[in-house]
């Protein structure tokens, strides 16, 4: 076989590998701790994040946050999986 095949089939598999692996599907999950009234628990979702890793994670903890509404203090805290 020639050289100047084989190189090129080598850099079309590495550019291949290269795409095919910085986007995935990432798992958010966000946990929410609520206080200020009897009765509430914790509770949890998962949704689904499909970026690079490092986007996901941005994507992923922005979404963590503090609010008080009629009285009950909600604190979200959301980490990728």
């Amino acid at each position: 076989m020639n050289f100047k095949f084989l190189l090129s089939i080598a850099f079309f598999c590495i550019v291949s590998f290269g795409f095919s692996s910085c986007i995935k599907d990432y798992t958010c999950r966000c946990t929410m701790t609520y206080s200020g009234a009897p009765g509430f628990t914790q509770t949890e979702k998962d949704y689904k994040v499909r970026d690079t890793e490092k986007n996901a994670k941005k994507i992923c903890e922005s979404n963590s946050r503090e609010y008080e509404h009629n009285g009950i203090h909600t604190k979200e805290d959301c980490k990728l999986f």
